[in-house]
């Protein structure tokens, strides 16, 4: 009886599987030590690719998997913040805008055309100026240039010598890229916005082409620069819509925007377009939408000129030192024996004329027209009727020999039959030939005898 006792508790026993140490090595989970099983006493693990984490054996994960810190550079943990990385360059390397180490370029011509950059899939193409003075020891500022409607290599149109003069005074580098192109009859047209989505994809094509660019040359990425000359202005206004943007200042020379991307808050603009440039009406788009979003006075700068569609030297050391350190030219006196005369108005003037009879008149910015009373004397004079263009600028002023005047600016017609005495606004002139702006653009005005003639863009007037 006994020895049956016996042998049913070996029996239950062996049913049971007390042993722990057995239990665990016959279930189908992992073993201690294991990846996913139980740490050992010691909180350890079988090998050094595991380690014991709240009493389980995990992965080590490699911290610097997927950072490509460049040929020149070794990723470690970072000293500072824990779970972060940093790039360790070698001696000699910089770091670039995506924190790759870098030699940079050997640097054995300071002048680089057509380079090439792939970006979705398509070659790219650009041109970069590195001043005399620059080193990659020191980080240096970027200027990138736009170009306006241009045939092959606009890269290289406008304004180049001036741009390469710039930056060497300032030590900056200068970059131009490469806008898309079509054909249009006979010719190849290089424009920003020349055909369907350009404006997307030349966007991403410029915020690659930084990060690539800081791959050659040593950039501080507080100091990028973009700026744009026509169409240029447009695409310029794509980058201040992007609130990740790497750029603190933007330049709009000859033109403003038409997209309706919401504007960001952000960094200066500088913005220069003449009183008789055709593309005044984005440049009013663009002070209005700057307006909206309660862009600071502060950060503008709107350089004021009697001038048409170009592009001048003098704008890229101005706006230089504008985006770099908000600097703005002093203003000036008149020289001897010329003397300044208390005014009636805030008005910007453009242009000044004698009528007939003695009476000076000025006219300028806001449809402002003004008469000179005496010396240290003026009067804004009240214009009848309606402006066809509220706001805009009178450019011209002439008058005849029987006195009657006319001024000119923007599209905009007044007019005078009584010598100056009382003036009204006229309609806008219709187009007389192929249709550009859905009326004549005028911008000047000139009186003979009894005739009257006016001028603008591709088309003129007479009476």
């Amino acid at each position: 009886m006994r020895r049956g006792w016996m042998l049913v508790l070996v029996l239950w026993l062996a049913l049971c599987g007390c042993d722990e140490e057995k239990k665990l090595t016959n279930n189908n989970g992992p073993g201690v030590g294991e990846l996913g099983g139980p740490c050992h006493p010691d909180d350890t693990c079988n090998t050094e690719a595991l380690i014991c984490v709240d009493g389980v054996c995990e992965a080590v994960v490699d911290p610097c998997a997927g950072v490509d810190c460049g040929e020149a550079g070794q990723c470690r943990p970072s000293p500072f913040a824990e779970g972060e990385v940093e790039c360790v360059c070698a001696e000699g390397a910089f770091v670039a805008l995506d924190l790759a180490c870098t030699f940079g370029e050997a640097l054995t011509t300071r002048e680089f055309f057509g380079q090439e950059l792939v970006v979705e899939l398509e070659t790219r193409f650009y041109y970069m100026y590195v001043p005399s003075s620059y080193d990659h020891a020191t980080a240096s500022p970027l200027l990138m240039d736009l170009h306006g409607t241009a045939g092959e290599l606009p890269e290289l149109a406008y304004g180049l010598d001036a741009a390469k003069a710039a930056a060497e005074e300032y030590g900056f580098v200068l970059v131009r890229p490469r806008s898309r192109s079509s054909q249009e009859g006979d010719w190849i047209v290089y424009r920003w916005d020349q055909n369907q989505g350009d404006t997307e994809r030349n966007h991403a094509f410029i915020t690659a082409l930084v990060t690539a660019v800081s791959r050659r040359v040593n950039l501080a990425p507080e100091r990028l620069y973009l700026m744009g000359f026509s169409s240029g202005t447009n695409q310029t206004a794509r980058a201040l819509a992007d609130a990740a943007t790497p750029f603190a200042g933007f330049g709009f020379v000859g033109g403003g925007l038409w997209i309706a991307n919401q504007l960001q808050d952000l960094g200066r603009v500088y913005l220069a377009t003449g009183f008789r440039d055709y593309m005044r009406t984005y440049h009013y788009n663009l002070t209005g939408r700057l307006d909206a979003i309660g862009f600071a006075p502060e950060r503008r700068f709107v350089r004021e000129f009697d001038g048409g569609h170009e592009l001048y030297g003098f704008f890229y050391p101005e706006m230089f030192a504008f985006f770099d350190g908000g600097e703005r030219p002093v203003a000036g006196t008149p020289a001897s024996p010329w003397e300044r005369e208390t005014f009636v108005d805030t008005a910007s003037l453009v242009t000044v004329l004698t009528a007939p009879d003695g009476t000076v008149f000025a006219a300028g910015t806001g449809n402002g027209l003004f008469r000179r009373l005496a010396q240290d004397s003026w009067e804004r004079v009240t214009i009848a009727g309606t402006s066809a263009f509220p706001g805009r600028t009178l450019t011209d002023l002439c008058f005849t020999e029987d006195g009657t005047g006319l001024g000119i600016g923007e599209g905009q017609l007044v007019r005078s039959m009584d010598a100056g005495a009382t003036w009204i606004h006229g309609p806008r002139v219709g187009e007389v030939d192929s249709p550009y702006f859905g009326y004549q653009f005028l911008n000047g005005a000139a009186c003979a005898d009894g005739a009257v003639v006016a001028t603008g863009y591709w088309q003129g007037a007479r009476s």
